[in-house]
């Protein structure tokens, strides 16, 4: 039976271990904008959170949230969302969700890899909607190449 768990700060170096592979492929993946340490620092100060799916303490999912106060409205922000197992996982947002209004949000939003949107449909996770894309551009590594001659 897999478990969904909120992890606090003072609980957080007893999962650490467990999670860190996910979140370092993860970090790298969306494009080394900070490293797994920099994530467990912020967990720590809980300036983030982390949420994790489990089952008999054998971590099949990680998620980092973080609250960000807009002008017109506080959002529970999804940084990262990457495991295995997901079908076994996926029905278990709702909690998130209910924390999320327990802290006064209003929206949960993510950046996400195009097969999350699929993906929540498929689980019968209702409300998603695509409503941006985020493009990139890394302009250290091809501002040679764009360079005029």
């Amino acid at each position: 039976m897999t478990t969904l768990v909120l992890v606090t700060p003072e609980t957080l170096n007893e999962w650490w271990d467990r999670c860190e592979p996910r979140l370092a492929e993860a970090t790298e993946y969306s494009g080394n904008r900070e490293s797994a340490y920099d994530v467990y620092a912020d967990l720590g100060a809980a300036r983030k959170a982390l949420w994790l799916a489990h089952v008999d303490g054998e971590v099949r999912a990680v998620m980092v949230t973080q609250i960000l106060q807009y002008p017109n409205m506080r959002v529970l922000s999804i940084g990262y969302m990457t495991g295995n197992g997901r079908d076994d996982w996926l029905s278990h947002l709702w909690r998130i969700e209910e924390q999320a209004r327990h802290w006064g949000c209003r929206k949960i939003e993510g950046w996400m890899r195009p097969g999350w949107q699929k993906a929540l449909r498929a689980s019968g996770q209702e409300g998603w909607r695509q409503t941006h894309i985020m493009m990139e551009r890394d302009l250290w590594v091809e501002a040679a190449a764009v360079q005029p001659q």
